[in-house]
């Protein structure tokens, strides 16, 4: 695959995802070279529409994309539809009349426009008439400037988008502030804030995982396991039968779909279905998890690793966001391999090192990705969001 490719989901205040910003690089060994910005923003642009096509990355959402004085200045056709991209640009872009006319012309062609970093000064502020969106990065700016940007910015008619936000905490606090969208990795780790509360929907998907990881526990057990939860066997037999596995025959019972998948699938899937049943997280969680199991899944070969447990690290690896729990706490109370409890907490052994790259993968950081993933990361990667979407679509049939 000619570029590497990743996604980063843009939430609402009501965590529901708006748009994906796609990070990228062009060429498997582009981590570790200085690209040219503007080449980039064109080959990014042209190459996910005729290599890997839009939809397979963002659905039907928008994409941000970064884009660069040349690129702005230079008033080409963008190819791609108005409506599909929202045209980034970076804080080291200077409003000059030649980048300000250009932004004018992208506008006018209908795209949107965000600024990426915003912050308040005099010079930047000729920017503000044209934007949509503007990119406050929450991390970098202490609490008072980030309520100062939202005072300013508020009043000037464009969204407000938090980026870099890192923790239940401050989304709260920028929610509260009127921003509007939010970008970052909060939605994957756990709300220590919460977990003190420990609800009981906790402690039972706690007490359910534990029991379909236990490596001890035989088919006939999984099997009884499935058979005493009802909303756990009805949803297996939903989605056994749904457009995701295309039998040709129905499933009419929960003991043939647990024979057809049989044991190492059934505990994988049950799992699945158990992390899909939380509804007070973002759905994108779920995406996540099924994303990152199948890349270490598909990667499992080729660093010589045992494909099912790396499906379970990978799936596992958001199971603290789901719990509201420290993942060191979490793999101490549940019965996994010593292997797996490495590689969740510490990202130790051949294991914890596959993961660890797909994370980086994920995040964009290419140069630790290029070290510890093979060449095929990038089309493996796009694989597996296919393969989320599926299963998403299948999950959804099975509710």
């Amino acid at each position: 695959m000619e570029f590497l490719v990743a996604r980063q989901p843009i939430y609402d205040a009501d965590l529901r995802v708006r748009a994906y910003e796609l990070l990228y690089r062009r060429g498997p060994t582009a981590a570790a070279e200085v690209e040219d910005g503007d080449a980039a923003t064109g080959t990014v642009l042209a190459g996910l529409l005729m290599e890997v096509g839009l939809e397979r990355l963002a659905g039907t959402l928008p994409a941000f994309v970064n884009v660069t004085p040349r690129f702005v200045v230079g008033g080409g056709p963008v190819p791609l539809p108005p409506g599909r991209v929202v045209l980034e640009v970076l804080e080291t872009v200077d409003p000059t009349a030649e980048v300000l006319a250009g932004l004018e012309t992208l506008r006018r062609a209908g795209h949107r426009i965000a600024l990426d970093d915003y912050v308040l000064e005099p010079e930047r502020a000729p920017l503000l008439r044209l934007a949509d969106i503007v990119k406050v990065d929450v991390l970098a700016l202490d609490a008072a400037r980030v309520a100062e940007s939202a005072r300013a910015l508020r009043p000037l008619g464009v969204e407000l988008l938090a980026e870099k936000v890192e923790d239940r905490e401050t989304f709260e606090r920028c929610r509260a502030l009127g921003f509007e969208l939010f970008q970052g990795y909060f939605f994957a780790r756990p709300d220590l804030m919460r977990s003190r509360r420990a609800p009981a929907a906790r402690t039972a998907l706690m007490r359910l995982i534990a029991r379909l990881q236990d490596p001890e526990a035989g088919f006939d057990e999984l099997a009884g396991i499935v058979r005493s939860d009802v909303t756990l066997g009805y949803r297996l037999l939903r989605y056994i039968n749904s457009a995701f596995f295309g039998l040709r025959v129905e499933v009419d019972s929960i003991e043939r779909a647990m024979i057809y998948l049989g044991e190492r699938n059934l505990r994988g899937w049950a799992t699945v279905l158990a992390l899909a049943s939380v509804d007070d997280k973002p759905s994108e969680l779920l995406t996540t998890s099924l994303v990152r199991a199948r890349m270490t899944e598909r990667l499992a070969s080729r660093a010589d690793l045992e494909p099912q447990a790396a499906f379970t690290a990978g799936l596992l690896s958001t199971v603290d966001a789901y719990l509201d729990q420290p993942m060191e706490a979490v793999v101490e109370a549940l019965p996994l391999t010593a292997e797996l409890r490495a590689a969740l907490a510490r990202h130790e052994g051949p294991l914890g090192t596959l993961l660890a790259g797909v994370l980086a993968y994920e995040r964009g950081d290419w140069a630790r990705a290029r070290t510890l993933l093979p060449e095929t990361a990038a089309e493996i990667y796009v694989e597996a969001l296919d393969w989320a979407d599926r299963v998403r679509a299948g999950l959804l049939g099975a509710a």
